[in-house]
């Protein structure tokens, strides 16, 4: 019989993914701890990278970190491979659970010349460079990594850059700083003959993304998932560390943060 895990978070990470209302939904696989010596969840800010060495080194055994912002993860990297812990990360609007679905939609048109569009608004105050490695998880996970970045406008509030993936599709990433309307990230793929449209609502909520295929035939619609992508992301760490798996979280997030500090000129970790 599999035993539940015990998870640890301080306040900020218990608030900022939700852990308590994670837990009380999972109560055969996860259950409050006051050590972490077990599971251990991360608020993804400024120095997060240190916490999460500091609690491999104190004995977790599986590490989440919500929502980074880049930074330096290599130490982190070289701990969690050597220990053999399993180290993902949650995304607010990567996580979500209709992911791998809405990738099948996305791989179905393979044109070259597609264009592939995506959207974000968050409130104002946000950090971009923290919500801009949403984003190329988001992409990476429809069609593909992002290989290279340029910025045309960044401001405090919004901007917008051009990427390639390294299939070298183009890309449009949009981010807004908005109070007109709560958070959400819209994904559109245009091709010479169809498009794909995927819209993630606000992850705070759990109410379902919405993929839609458009070809000459008609249109197709992705199957109603209800979670949130905080509570995928714990079933799925609870499964790596049941099952002795391990995580690409890291390398592939230690990529975009290459790409991100270039990006923006700042160095990891500000």
């Amino acid at each position: 019989m599999t035993t539940s895990l015990g998870v640890y978070a301080g306040e900020s990470a218990r608030r900022s993914g939700d852990i308590d209302v994670v837990i009380a939904s999972l109560p055969v696989t996860l259950r409050p701890s006051t050590a972490a010596t077990e599971l251990v969840g991360i608020a993804g800010e400024t120095g997060w990278a240190g916490d999460a060495l500091a609690a491999i080194e104190g004995g977790a055994i599986g590490l989440i970190i919500i929502d980074p912002v880049a930074e330096d993860a290599a130490d982190l990297s070289l701990a969690a491979e050597r220990r053999g812990v399993p180290v993902v990360i949650d995304y607010p609007f990567a996580g979500n659970p209709a992911m791998p679905m809405a990738a099948a939609y996305f791989s179905a048109s393979e044109s070259p010349h597609a264009l592939l569009e995506c959207t974000v608004t968050t409130r104002p105050g946000g950090n971009l460079r923290r919500l801009i490695m949403d984003q190329f998880a988001l992409v990476r996970a429809l069609d593909g990594q992002i290989e290279t970045a340029t910025a045309l406008d960044w401001t405090d509030r919004r901007y917008v850059v051009t990427a390639r993936t390294e299939q070298g599709r183009r890309v449009r990433l949009t981010a807004i700083s908005t109070t007109a309307q709560p958070p959400a990230a819209a994904v559109r793929m245009l091709g010479a003959d169809g498009s794909v449209e995927f819209n993630v609502p606000d992850p705070g909520t759990a109410r379902p993304a919405v993929a839609t295929l458009i070809t000459p035939s008609g249109a197709e619609s992705l199957p109603t998932l209800f979670e949130t992508a905080h509570r995928l992301t714990w079933r799925r760490l609870a499964r790596l560390v049941h099952d002795g798996g391990q995580a690409s979280d890291l390398s592939r997030f230690t990529k975009d943060s290459s790409i991100v500090g270039a990006l923006t000129g700042a160095s990891l970790g500000r």
